[in-house]
């Protein structure tokens, strides 16, 4: 077997972290769009979660992810996100993860030690994140018009550099 025949059998794996719907919406629509160019998915998500994407006729896995409401107990309170174990167990599982898997491209939502993890393996590697997540980002409840989006002076007044 060549191995541009080896690399198209090697699925493309997406990430869902399913800390919150928004983790598990974007993989999913993404994972449609990629089968409708034939391509070879895997999806890791939480086993709650699975269905919705086997639904659509997608390979899954599953995988580990902190509690949620841990996480956004912590982030209420203005701590990190993830304890420093619940990290560490990210990186080992994820390791063992992508040395099954072996796959071509890799496409996370919020799964940030699957995308350092990548980098260390030379996978090729797309994250996903909400614009909110962005520092300069006005955390007021306001999104910006599309004016102000391209470059208008009232919402870069409002706080973004």
């Amino acid at each position: 077997m060549n191995s541009s025949s080896h690399d198209n059998d090697r699925p493309i794996l997406l990430v869902s972290e399913g800390i919150s719907y928004c983790h598990v919406v974007r993989p999913l629509i993404i994972g449609r769009w990629l089968k409708q160019l034939n391509q070879p998915i895997l999806v890791a998500c939480p086993r709650q979660h699975q269905a919705l994407f086997a639904n659509e006729g997608l390979r899954t896995m599953p995988i580990e992810t902190a509690d949620p409401r841990a996480i956004y107990g912590r982030l209420a309170k203005g701590k990190t996100l993830y304890t420093a174990n619940e990290l560490l167990e990210y990186f080992e599982q994820d390791e063992q993860l992508l040395r099954v898997v072996d796959p071509r491209l890799i496409v996370a939502d919020f799964r940030f030690t699957m995308l350092q993890l990548a980098a260390d393996m030379g996978i090729p590697s797309v994250g996903i994140t909400s614009a909110s997540c962005h520092p300069h980002f006005p955390l007021d409840g306001t999104t910006p018009r599309s004016e102000e989006r391209r470059g208008g002076k009232e919402w870069r007044s409002r706080g973004s550099p």
